[in-house]
């Protein structure tokens, strides 16, 4: 009777441990979709910012020298 409990309780644990597996593979490939998609969407995003960029550069060469920052670091302070 005890033997049978036992096997019965192990049975159910590794029931419950497979499941347990499948639910975090399932999540692992949902953030891998989640991953891909958000990388085309920052692809196309970068795509029309630098079309953006461009023509704004075109359009009026002063005024985009004097609002679009530049891959310049920050100036530094002079020391006190």
């Amino acid at each position: 009777m005890a033997a049978t409990r036992a096997a019965s309780a192990a049975t159910e644990f590794l029931d419950l441990l497979s499941k347990q597996q499948n639910v975090e593979t399932a999540r692992g490939r949902a953030a891998d979709v989640r991953i891909v998609a958000g990388n085309a969407h920052y692809a196309k995003l970068i795509n029309l910012c630098a079309i953006g960029h461009t023509r704004y550069a075109t359009a009026d060469a002063s005024q985009h020298a004097a609002y679009v920052v530049m891959d310049t670091p920050a100036p530094v302070p002079p020391q006190a």
